[in-house]
């Protein structure tokens, strides 16, 4: 008789307080530094970084892998939905990662946000120029309760596909993000 293993995880948030000196330069910048320098040392300042799992938290089971000695092993396989999945796969989608689409990207996170994509409804959507006599119409289909943007993005897909127009785009400059504070004359 052989022996089967199956390891399951659960994600979770875990916290530490840590006291900081009086004099700590609370800028995001040093925080961020004293934060990871703490978390690799598992130490700050003569206190112990010791993480305190969070159960309420809980959520995301999966099992992370199955071991048989007869070579029948499975690995990280969800069995309850995870928002971090979601978030995880337009990270790696962003990073230029693996050979994604962005409908693939939507079809893979989807069941992760409890997203039913097979519900889905039939639109008619028109492109008019200024100055063109007829509009471009075409046919698409969305996800019930789709976003605008969602249906603009499938109309813009569906339009592309429909006609003999092409798209290119030519980077002409970049400019710094700038903060809403800025934006908004702070």
């Amino acid at each position: 008789m052989s022996k089967k293993k199956m390891t399951l995880c659960v994600d979770l948030c875990a916290y530490v307080t840590l006291d900081l000196p009086m004099d700590t330069d609370m800028s995001e910048e040093n925080l961020k530094k004293l934060a990871k320098q703490a978390d690799e040392d598992g130490e700050f300042n003569g206190q112990d970084v010791i993480y305190q799992a969070d159960w309420s938290t809980q959520e995301g089971l999966r099992i992370v892998c199955t071991e048989d000695e007869g070579g029948d092993d499975l690995s990280d396989i969800p069995v309850d939905q995870c928002p971090n999945d979601a978030g995880l796969l337009l990270r790696t989608y962003l990073a230029g990662q693996g050979p994604m689409t962005l409908e693939g990207l939507v079809k893979e996170a989807a069941p992760f946000l409890g997203i039913n994509l097979d519900d889905q409804e039939m639109f008619e959507g028109q492109f008019k120029i200024p100055g063109w006599t007829v509009p471009v119409k075409v046919s698409f289909q969305c996800r019930k309760d789709a976003t605008k943007e969602e249906k603009d993005l499938a109309f813009f897909s569906a339009l592309v596909e429909e006609t003999p127009a092409s798209f290119d785009y030519l980077c002409v400059g970049s400019e710094q993000a700038v903060s809403k504070a800025e934006g908004m004359g702070a």
